[in-house]
């Protein structure tokens, strides 16, 4: 439960190929062709699953995320913000693009995105939040004097 996707540095990963480019700019606009999923145990069963699919860690400088669907996180620990941020635990500088965000459920708050500390500075453009689940009804959360900036069509979906 405690391993995830973890971008440092200037990590980037694009998303939106069915196999057959030879090019990203070849790829599709759909998201859902590249899944990161946090169902890592028993199939379709949450208790199991990793607490933060993806980690942007605080040596992530222009990391970047493009067309992929983020999913089935569960942040249901009580140390160490493992109840946050069940789909993406922020710590540093990203851009989100074209990405969605899904079926993720936090204990606490942020089901989707938990943003925390000075130097965590998130940038969303055109990205889907739905059907995440914590009981303070956040999707997205920052926290510590951390940053998002939202351009184009942001949409949260219950």
């Amino acid at each position: 439960r405690n391993i995830s996707f973890t971008w440092a540095d200037s990590t980037k990963l694009y998303g939106g190929f069915t196999g057959t480019e030879s090019t990203r700019n070849q790829r599709t606009s759909d998201p859902t062709l590249v899944v990161l999923s946090g169902d890592i145990g028993i199939s379709n069963d949450s208790t199991d699953n990793t607490y933060h699919v993806v980690v942007i860690d605080s040596t992530c400088q222009g990391c970047y995320l493009d067309r992929l669907t983020i999913k089935l996180g569960h942040a249901s620990g009580s140390i160490n913000s493992r109840d946050k941020g069940a789909g993406i635990h922020s710590l540093g500088n990203a851009e989100i693009k074209d990405v969605v965000v899904e079926y993720n459920s936090a204990a606490s708050t942020g089901a989707a995105i938990y943003n925390i500390g000075s130097g965590a500075d998130l940038r969303m453009m055109n990205c889907i939040f739905r059907f995440n689940n914590s009981p303070n009804g956040h999707d997205v959360h920052n926290a510590n004097g951390a940053n998002i900036l939202i351009e184009g069509n942001v949409q949260i979906e219950d």
